[in-house]
């Protein structure tokens, strides 16, 4: 089976093996940091090879709208690494500044990633491969606010992947080319910073309010709640609801919610917080072990009886 690597705000989870060898980070485990002025985590550390992986705080300016920058560092002579990445319910922009990764999406199709690239919040699982030397820094956006970064609204990008050139033009590639000489992660850093602040656009307060309680919402009533739900709490009806979130979060709230319970769902398991898989699905407001387990499968690729197994916890589906 393939690894999974899930990046929150803050904190990695990942089962990854290495060269034969087993290395485990716990979720939500703080790893020591080093001396400067990015936090280091060490991601894979075995007898003759690291892989570096960094969270970085945005700017004061920035960080209302984004939740974390991150970042994957490799040398050449690493072996391949190869991770299954799972949807959070966050857009994300990343920026290659080495060689991009090999993808191989849900349906099989196997390409390499654009240098620049966004991808939705609801966007299905992936097979992702270091091919050499490797290094990217990405960044990950707080639910409704990618689109003040963006020249058009996140719903017409949605449930998708597309190279940043598609929508920037021609000012991608002086970034790939800066990014790609800069000697410095505080240099790449100040770069991707200094592009997203040029394209920054505040979204309407009513708009903002109206996303922020929303999200708001559908966190703390994960189970059990409908859109349905949620509109008539909101004042409004479920189709304005749907448009005018859509048009904010990528997503549609009923999207948003299944992907908030499987994000949910997938903590639980790494985290061992439950005795009878069962018994959690119901909890976490699937209707039965049937419904659980393909809603389950269709974000991650695994049963949750698998994706346990792989967090090195005990289940069955």
């Amino acid at each position: 089976m393939v690894p999974v690597s899930i990046i929150y705000s803050g904190s990695l989870s990942c089962i990854t093996v290495y060269k034969s060898e087993r290395i485990e980070i716990q979720f939500g485990k703080k790893l020591p940091e080093k001396r400067n002025a990015i936090t280091l985590h060490p991601l894979i550390t075995s007898r003759n090879h690291t892989m570096q992986f960094r969270f970085h705080t945005p700017s004061t300016k920035l960080r209302p709208y984004i939740r974390s920058f991150w970042n994957l560092e490799c040398g050449a002579g690493e072996p391949t690494v190869t991770e299954r990445v799972i949807p959070t319910g966050s857009f994300q922009m990343m920026f290659h500044y080495r060689n991009p990764f090999r993808s191989v999406t849900s349906e099989g199709k196997e390409q390499q990633q654009p240098r620049t690239l966004i991808s939705g919040p609801g966007i299905a699982f992936s097979d992702v491969s270091t091919t050499g030397a490797s290094g990217v820094w990405a960044v990950v956006f707080e639910p409704a606010f990618a689109g003040c970064f963006l020249p058009c609204p996140a719903g017409e990008i949605g449930n998708q992947t597309l190279s940043l050139g598609e929508i920037f033009q021609n000012e991608i590639a002086q970034l790939e080319e800066e990014l790609f000489l800069a000697s410095q992660d505080s240099k790449r850093i100040g770069l991707i910073e200094s592009f997203l602040l040029r394209h920054f656009r505040p979204l309407p307060h009513y708009m903002q309010k109206l996303a922020l309680t929303a999200i708001r919402h559908i966190h703390d009533r994960i189970d059990g709640f409908t859109s349905s739900d949620l509109a008539y709490g909101l004042g409004l009806s479920p189709r304005s609801l749907e448009r005018h979130f859509a048009s904010l979060v990528g997503t549609t709230p009923k999207h948003y919610m299944q992907l908030i319970r499987f994000r949910q769902t997938t903590e639980i398991l790494m985290k061992g917080q439950y005795s009878d898989l069962t018994e959690l699905g119901l909890r976490q407001g699937y209707y039965d072990q049937s419904h659980f387990i393909r809603e389950f499968k269709a974000y991650s690729g695994y049963t949750p009886g698998e994706f346990a197994r792989i967090c090195c916890r005990p289940a069955t589906d």
